[in-house]
């Protein structure tokens, strides 16, 4: 049986992620893990986790979008989420999840621009 899989690109020296699909635990998990070695293996600058398509995220997949960004950081790069949709926003406020240490952008040029920037 194979692992489904969430497509981790190197595009002008970022890692660039989308989710065209809704993250369940496993997904998420087996993101998380792709992304922290793609992270530590590879010349770049951090990750462009686009989200845009997706509709829904529960505490346990905040959770692991938290996780990505402090382990980016732990090795030297940044995570920034790129396109939440105002409705998983309020969700996540509604749940009190606090995505601590992350940045959020509307676009990918935002969200390139402010880890180049450093920011």
């Amino acid at each position: 049986m194979s692992v489904e899989r969430i497509p981790v690109q190197l595009f002008d020296g970022l890692l660039v992620v989308s989710v065209q699909t809704e993250l369940h635990d496993r997904l998420a998990v087996t993101l998380q893990q792709d992304l922290t070695l793609r992270l530590s293996e590879e010349d770049n600058r951090g990750c462009l986790l686009d989200i845009s398509a997706v509709k829904v995220v529960d505490t346990y997949v905040s959770r692991i979008f938290a996780e990505m960004g402090a382990t980016a950081r732990l090795l030297g790069k940044e995570l920034v989420l790129v396109g939440m949709r105002p409705s998983v926003a309020i969700t996540l406020v509604d749940l009190g999840v606090e995505l601590v240490g992350l940045r959020a952008a509307m676009s990918l040029d935002e969200g390139k621009a402010m880890i180049l920037a450093g920011r």
